[in-house]
């Protein structure tokens, strides 16, 4: 999540990061809240606590990264944690 942060916060990356978090629980809503706050997130992180937008993007692996293009479609999936340079680089290969 820091490097999704420094991503989000670099104007250079022309990207936009959104972390859609699939919980369903009380608890687990506050502990995200909290963990937003403890790293200082900014970028938007929507609640799926319906798990609609997990069944919608078949996410099986969690997590998991859509690359989405400027018309709106997935371009790349990648399952598992990405660096910020991973990230970068999986970014320049949709251009």
């Amino acid at each position: 999540m820091p490097d999704m942060q420094e991503i989000h916060e670099d104007a250079e990356a022309d990207v936009e990061v959104i972390a859609v978090n699939t919980t369903s629980s009380e608890t687990s809503i506050e502990n995200v809240e909290e963990f937003v706050d403890e790293l200082q997130l900014t970028f938007p992180i929507p609640l799926d606590t319906s798990a609609e937008v997990a069944n919608e993007y078949l996410v099986q692996v969690m997590p998991t990264t859509y690359f989405i293009d400027r018309e709106g479609r997935v371009d790349r999936v990648a399952y598992g944690a990405l660096n910020h340079d991973l990230f970068l680089q999986r970014v320049e290969e949709m251009e």
